[in-house]
């Protein structure tokens, strides 16, 4: 018999389509032998394995076109093999060339020109077919195979058909280490690029919204600047106080020293003064200007530690002392006055050493100097309390002794009303490189109090009695103000010596002793 080999392309014509010609193969030889070893009762995993055994074959005898065999050569060894296993004279032929519409349209020709035939040969070859078919038949009937058309179309093939299994095995293509890196590395050149990319994006608006930023401080720190420049010679009673401006300090501005006069020099009276520079301090730098009448006076200016800040808080130093008024142991404020848009505090020239420095110096105390730094640091104290007002900052550096006797306090950079003080000060404490004179709960986050300046003046008071000496101090004087010192330095606030009897205390241990 003849079979012809459907073609639904020209392309499988000349690849020689394994699967075309296995589907076919399967359509006209496998289901008969199926049915035939159905009838031998053989069992439907044995039947998928022949199946599968025979479209092994096929598809590895189609493979010799890669070997550069023709497509006759292979469709014949096809046919030898097909005869071989089904015992049949086969021979495949490829027929007319038909454009289909679809992959999955059913096969035109068959063996046997039964029925169903519809494909476009002319009579003569269809008149060839059936003899060839007459010919199969007889030697189909002698091996006892029945191959016929109308056992193909039986009932009883359709009931084989149904009742087995059908199982499909989805084939995977296995690609080699090499494909798979290749594919790999692309893959991850291809993520990079789109990452480079939107890092660049990225970039681009990290650089606007800097280039934002820096205006926006720009524009604040000049407005700032301005505001607080109007603020210095107006009296202001506005309930808002921008506490942004004390950030560095231990309060939130304070409306109450927002409402007091503030004294403005003209800075021309300064061009006749002869300047002389002065110890600078850890927060401002001071200049000594002397007049041509013999006057002088000191120019303090805060340094970088407090920035656009630093015009408030010369602003605050300047109406806090003059919210206390005249005192003997006190600096006394003058004004403000601008040079080259840099505000600065002037006060009262004081003759004299710091008490740091006749500390560091080691200089020799005459009994009648440790009272007069003991009663006038704590007068000092005392009328700070009175007015509401706390020092913050009570440290030997911040006492210039005149003549080496008298104590002022001056150093209020940091002084505010005990009222307005505000807790959680940690990053203000940071500012100061000497932190032994600070309450210990100010770390802890409680508010400057007046119990807080209370220790720094244990601390100082202890520095003082251990200062070398041109005398011996009574045993019973020693004893009680070393007692003083040691209450007002308790960790426990509650057990600090009260603010209201620092100064009546002192008076009379000194005084009757």
């Amino acid at each position: 018999m003849i079979m012809k080999l459907n073609t639904t392309s020209h392309r499988d014509i000349q690849s020689v389509n394994s699967q075309v010609i296995w589907d076919q193969i399967y359509a006209y030889f496998v289901k008969n032998y199926d049915k035939n070893h159905n009838r031998e009762k053989s069992g439907a995993q044995q039947k998928r394995r022949v199946r599968q055994n025979i479209k092994t074959k096929v598809m590895k005898i189609c493979k010799g076109i890669e070997r550069g065999e023709s497509v006759e050569e292979i469709l014949k060894k096809v046919a030898d093999y097909v005869s071989t296993l089904f015992k049949v004279a086969v021979e495949i032929k490829i027929g007319s060339f038909h454009h289909k519409s679809g992959c999955d349209d059913e096969v035109d020709n068959y063996i046997g020109g039964g029925k169903g035939e519809e494909n476009d040969d002319s009579k003569t070859d269809d008149s060839k077919t059936d003899e060839i078919n007459n010919d199969n038949n007889v030697k189909t009937n002698e091996n006892n195979d029945n191959w016929s058309t109308e056992d193909y179309e039986s009932e009883e093939q359709e009931k084989v058909l149904q009742s087995s299994p059908k199982r499909f095995k989805r084939w995977k293509v296995v690609e080699s280490e090499v494909d798979i890196n290749k594919r790999r590395l692309e893959n991850a050149n291809a993520q990079i690029k789109r990452l480079e990319n939107f890092n660049r994006a990225q970039s681009d608006t990290i650089s606007v919204l800097k280039e934002k930023n820096a205006s926006l401080s720009h524009r604040n720190a000049e407005y700032t600047k301005l505001k607080i420049i109007q603020q210095l010679g107006e009296r202001r009673s506005t309930l808002m106080v921008d506490a942004s401006l004390f950030s560095k300090t231990f309060h939130c501005g304070d409306q109450l020293m927002q409402e007091q006069d503030s004294t403005i020099i003209d800075p021309e009276s300064f061009k006749v003064a002869k300047k002389v520079s002065l110890a600078s301090g850890t927060f401002s730098n001071s200049e000594k200007a002397v007049f041509p009448d013999g006057d002088s006076v000191v120019i303090k200016s805060l340094n970088g530690s407090f920035g656009m800040q630093a015009l408030a808080v010369a602003s605050h130093e300047h109406r806090i002392l003059t919210f206390l008024g005249v005192h003997p142991n006190i600096v006394q404020t003058i004004g403000l006055v601008q040079f080259s848009n840099n505000f600065a505090h002037i006060l009262n020239f004081e003759t004299g050493w710091t008490l740091q420095h006749e500390i560091d110096k080691k200089f020799v105390m005459s009994l009648d100097k440790l009272k007069q730094h003991i009663l006038g640091i704590s007068s000092a104290l005392q009328h700070l309390f009175s007015k509401g007002v706390l020092h913050n900052n009570l440290v030997a550096s911040n006492i210039i002794l005149t003549d080496r006797t008298k104590p002022i306090l001056m150093g209020f950079t940091f002084a505010c009303r005990e009222s307005c003080g505000k807790a959680k000060v940690e990053d203000v404490l940071k500012l100061f490189s000497n932190q032994s004179h600070f309450a210990p709960e100010l770390f802890r986050g409680s508010k400057v109090t007046y119990s807080s300046d209370i220790y720094s003046f244990g601390i100082l008071l202890q520095r003082i009695l251990k200062r070398p000496s041109s005398f011996s101090l009574e045993d019973v004087l020693k004893t009680r103000l070393e007692c003083i010192a040691q209450h007002c330095v308790e960790k426990s606030r509650g057990k600090r010596l009260p603010h209201l009897f620092l100064q009546s205390r002192l008076i009379a241990i000194i005084e009757n002793s």
